[in-house]
């Protein structure tokens, strides 16, 4: 057979001499270094020949006689497709290269090229086999192993990108998708790490520049949180990446964060609004209860010294002083409620003029101490939100007017479709003494809260105000005010009509 070199029945060669013998000697190391064998099938005579190392490949207890001993090495699952590729080549005259399993389940390559007569008769196959289960597994497990990287990535919104010192780069979609780019144009737009300041929030920019570049130059690593823009909150990590000790690269990997930094964000602002209220309860709250006591003292201990005028007078100090601590534990109570709910609100459809009525009755005392009118001028409208919640905004908004208004004023409750589309506008005007524009813009700030005495000195706390504003906003309304020194005030805030 032409195929030279090749060993059948363990013999050496065809004994042509010495050059021959040593050239098969020098294939047999080539072989066993490249873990490759070669084989070679006579098509005529069935024949078969192994070199030593495809006898190794294919673990063959013993050389096989012809072609179905030499398939009885296969996995029987590939001995009948290994036989029809066979018969095709030797038909058609063509090689074929295919991954075929040994008997003993090792993962093996075998390449195949027909020789042909004269008369292009294919009269036998040779070529070579490999195993290449080893490589295999660990192509599958790097592969494993960059999908596990990548899933991770994507499931912690984690993108990476390299850059060599040289100014070559690399980067993976999802640090890409970061900044709105393909991969190649990340690449091509940014030869630098720091070269990505651009795209970071303006008031974050110089900080990044400074950190990210010191870092990438002296082959230090970082960790940096800033804005990008677009306002998504990102983690930033950077590290140097050694090769025997020596600086070579540096690795970058980003995170959104932007859920974790709201959630922050949150918890800080519910601990500063604590921490104002406990203000609030120690200074606005005592104050108050310290009156109710004086005065309650006063009245048990000189009851009857006092004229019937003073006492009078005493027992009206001492209930306008119960009345501000009443108002005050309300506000304290239903804004503790609102905030247990998480801000949420009941989704139901309700008459607003009928809420109005409600929550303004517990006010009409109140009123008439002061020979305050109130006009509810609200007819039947239907808005959807949280009936009980509202009717807080109403009677602090109305409690607020009667305070500022003077002996014999009105009150005036009305409602009007809004300019927003699918909103009901609702407004509580007084006759007062108005607001300036300084004091307005901080009313319903917990921060700066307003709380200027009435006509009669009525106390306040500000809180009212703020709760209303988180009610209003709850149900995707905006509260504000119109006024001006002298001129009275008109509340007004929205609501989702029905």
């Amino acid at each position: 057979m032409p195929h030279s070199g090749v060993r059948r029945g363990g013999t050496a060669g065809n004994g042509a001499g010495r050059p021959l013998a040593d050239k098969a000697r020098l294939l047999a190391l080539a072989e066993q270094v490249g873990g490759m064998g070669h084989w070679a099938w006579e098509a005529g005579s069935g024949a078969v020949a192994l070199s030593a190392e495809a006898v190794r490949i294919f673990q063959a207890g013993s050389l096989p006689d012809g072609f179905d001993d030499w398939l009885a090495l296969f996995h029987p699952d590939d001995r009948a497709p290994m036989r029809e590729r066979f018969a095709q080549a030797a038909r058609e005259r063509h090689g074929f290269e295919c991954e075929v399993r040994s008997g003993a389940g090792r993962t093996l390559i075998l390449k195949a090229q027909p020789e042909c007569d004269g008369a292009r008769r294919c009269i036998a196959v040779y070529g070579v086999v490999s195993d290449v289960t080893e490589a295999f597994a660990a192509v599958r497990d790097l592969h494993d192993r960059t999908e596990m990287l990548d899933l991770a990535a994507t499931m912690a919104t984690l993108g990476h990108a390299v850059w060599t010192r040289d100014g070559a780069s690399s980067c993976s979609g999802e640090m890409a998708r970061f900044h709105g780019l393909s991969p190649g144009e990340f690449c091509a737009r940014y030869p630098r790490p720091d070269d990505r300041t651009g795209v970071v929030a303006v008031t974050d920019q110089e900080r990044y520049r400074k950190v990210v570049t010191a870092a990438f130059e002296q082959g230090q690593p970082y960790e940096i949180q800033y804005v990008l823009a677009g306002a998504r909150d990102i983690r930033e990590i950077g590290r140097p990446i050694l090769e025997n000790g020596a600086y070579v690269r540096y690795l970058v990997a980003v995170q959104d964060v932007s859920e974790q930094a709201r959630a922050t964000r949150a918890l800080a602002e519910l601990n500063r609004q604590k921490d104002r209220l406990f203000s609030i309860i120690a200074h606005d709250l005592r104050n108050p209860f310290n009156s109710v006591l004086g005065y309650a003292d006063l009245l048990a201990a000189k009851a009857r010294e006092l004229s019937p005028g003073k006492v009078a007078a005493y027992a009206h100090m001492v209930r306008e002083s119960a009345g501000s601590v009443h108002g005050l534990i309300e506000n304290l109570l239903a804004w503790g409620a609102y905030q247990i709910r998480d801000g949420a609100f009941k989704s139901e459809v309700f008459d607003l003029g009928a809420a109005a009525s409600e929550g303004l009755a517990p006010l009409m005392h109140m009123a008439e101490a002061k020979s305050v009118t109130i006009h509810n001028g609200i007819g039947r409208f239907e808005v959807y939100g949280d009936e009980a919640l509202v009717r807080i905004v109403f009677r602090n908004l109305v409690s607020n007017a009667i305070k500022f208004s003077p002996h014999g004023g009105v009150v005036h409750v009305a409602a009007a479709e809004s300019e927003d589309a699918g909103m009901l506008r609702v407004t509580v005007r007084d006759e007062g003494v108005g607001i300036s524009a300084a004091a307005a813009a901080a009313l319903f700030d917990l921060d700066n809260t307003v709380s200027a005495p009435g006509t009669r000195g009525e106390k306040g706390t500000g809180l009212g105000l703020y709760l209303c504003r988180d009610i209003v906003a709850g149900h995707g309304g905006v509260i504000s005010v119109d006024s001006a020194p002298g001129a009275g005030a008109a509340f007004w805030f929205t609501l989702p009509s029905a």
